[in-house]
């Protein structure tokens, strides 16, 4: 079953992460659609890697200042090759 922005929200409130933004304390915020994913990198000496390891991550937005928040997905339970 796809996970849509609704179902990443319940989770992400279910597991307790409602703090306000730490940017402007705002409580408002919106999952941003589809995922992203933060490159991972072994070693920094010999530059860096595109195409390489990446951790693919739920991304929250403050609708309030634009604050990003990344979530791992892994965390969250969630599995987006089981979209596919």
């Amino acid at each position: 079953m796809p996970m849509d922005k609704d179902s990443i929200a319940r989770i992400l409130n279910d597991k307790g992460a409602t703090h306000p933004c730490h940017r402007c304390g705002s409580v408002q915020f919106a999952v941003a659609d589809g995922y992203s994913a933060l490159t991972m990198q072994d070693d920094f000496k010999k530059g860096l890697v595109l195409g390489g390891k990446a951790m693919p991550v739920a991304v929250v937005i403050c609708k309030q200042c634009g604050a990003v928040t990344t979530h791992a997905l892994a965390a969250l339970g969630i599995n987006p090759k089981d979209e596919l």
